[in-house]
C-alpha cells in the first residue's frame, strides 16, 4: 500500500505540466485574437462564460497537482534543508496558481490595466508567487552536477555560486573542499 500512496504524488507531478500546457493551447486556440506568443495567459481567465471558468478551474487543478507533487517529493527526499526549501517553494507555487485562479482577471484585464483594483493586484501577486515558486524549487531539490535529486546537501553559499557560475564551479569547490559533498 505504501507504494501506491507514493505513486499518486509522482503521477500528479507528471500530469501537472502537460495538463496546464494543453489547457493554455486549447483554450487559447478557441479565443479570437489570442496570441500564444504575445498575450498573457491571464487573459484566458477573464473570458466570460464557460471558457473562462474552465481555464480558472484548470489553473486551480494544476495548483493542487503541484502541491500534491511537492508533498510526495518531500516524503521521498532526505530530511535536509535544501529539500525542505524546495518543498516550500513548490507549495508556494501551487498556492500561487490557486490564488491566480481565484482572483482572476475580468474581461479585457480592466482590473489590472485600466482600473486596477484589489482583486487585480492579488492576481498579479499570486501569479508572481506561482512562477517564482515553481521556477526556483528545482534549484533546491536537484543537484545537476551528479544527476541526483535531493541526495546532496550543499551549503547555501555554495549553492548560490553554482547557480550563478555553473556546474564547473561546483566541481572546483568540491575539489578544494569548500562545499559539503556528503551523499545521503
Amino acid at each position: 500500500m505504501n507504494d501506491t500512496v507514493n505513486r499518486w504524488p509522482a503521477a500528479a507531478g507528471l500530469f501537472a505540466a502537460p495538463f496546464y500546457l494543453t489547457l493554455i493551447f486549447a483554450l487559447g486556440a478557441l479565443e479570437p485574437g489570442f496570441s500564444h506568443l504575445s498575450t498573457p495567459m491571464s487573459m484566458l481567465g477573464g473570458v466570460p462564460g464557460v471558457r473562462g471558468m474552465a481555464f480558472n478551474l484548470g489553473v486551480a487543478t494544476t495548483g493542487v497537482l503541484v502541491i500534491a507533487f511537492g508533498i510526495g517529493l518531500r516524503r521521498q527526499l532526505p530530511p535536509k534543508m535544501t529539500a525542505k526549501v524546495g518543498f516550500a517553494l513548490l507549495a508556494i507555487g501551487g498556492l500561487g496558481l490557486n490564488g491566480a485562479a481565484y482572483f482572476h482577471c475580468n474581461e479585457g484585464w480592466r482590473n489590472i490595466l485600466t482600473q486596477p483594483d484589489f482583486v487585480g493586484r492579488l492576481h498579479i501577486v499570486s501569479s508572481l508567487l506561482a512562477g517564482m515558486g515553481t521556477g526556483l524549487a528545482p534549484i533546491f531539490v536537484c543537484d545537476p552536477a551528479l544527476g541526483l535529486c535531493g541526495r546532496i546537501d550543499l551549503d547555501l553559499r555554495c549553492r548560490r555560486e553554482i547557480v550563478v557560475d555553473g556546474i564547473n564551479t561546483e566541481r572546483r569547490h568540491r575539489s578544494l573542499g569548500r562545499c559539503s559533498s556528503a551523499a545521503s
